[in-house]
């Protein structure tokens, strides 16, 4: 038996039964449940995006992308990261470019989003985040990161790493726009994960 003592008390499996969301490779609705059950490697990163167009969720998106090449690197097939969003605005630059190194699903009504209680932000708020954010953008915009506010703004994401009984072993909610998870948490989490599951 693997120890748990790295594992929430949250289950995705138990959390949405019965949920699909549309897979953007083969066009068609799934179980959101397979992306985790069906996976051929150890842990499965779901990454939750705010908007394809906005330069923050690319460079989060790619970064995220590496920790688990990196992770793999050490030991093969321990982790696939697997995208969902909310929109299909700039959805096909967004698969082109690579900047998540995964599958993308949609889920359009917004009910991960909702049930997972990401926070959102009013009008005023995300108008106020977005100023501060402009020197930010501006920067990943000269790397590579184009930007363009299509979309909804207000809503945040967050990114979580589940085993294939749907535990979740790390998890992480944004704040901020720009507040994306710590490599170094990430990476003990899933070692001392996998670590277990060898003992």
């Amino acid at each position: 038996m693997v120890e748990k003592k790295n594992i929430t008390s949250q289950n995705f499996t138990e959390m949405f039964p019965l949920i699909e969301v549309f897979d953007t490779d083969n066009q068609k609705d799934v179980e959101f449940k397979d992306i985790w059950e069906k996976s051929k490697n150890n842990l499965v990163m779901v990454h939750f995006l705010r908007r394809f167009g906005w330069g923050l969720c690319k460079f989060g998106a790619e970064s995220l992308s590496t920790i688990c090449d990196k992770i793999n690197e050490q030991k093969p097939g321990s982790i696939e990261i697997a995208g969902i969003g909310h929109t299909t605005l700039d959805l096909e630059q967004f698969k082109e470019k690579n900047y998540l190194r995964g599958k993308i699903y949609l889920n359009i009504n917004k009910s991960l989003y909702s049930n997972l209680k990401f926070k959102k932000f009013g009008c005023c708020s995300c108008f106020g985040i977005t100023c501060r954010l402009i020197k930010k953008g501006s920067q990943l915009n000269k790397q590579g990161f184009k930007s363009n506010l299509k979309g909804d703004g207000t809503l945040c994401g967050g990114t979580y790493v589940v085993n294939k009984f749907g535990e979740i072993i790390f998890q992480h909610k944004q704040l901020e726009y720009d507040d994306f998870p710590d490599e170094t948490a990430i990476t003990n989490s899933v070692q001392e994960y996998l670590n277990n599951l060898n003992n």
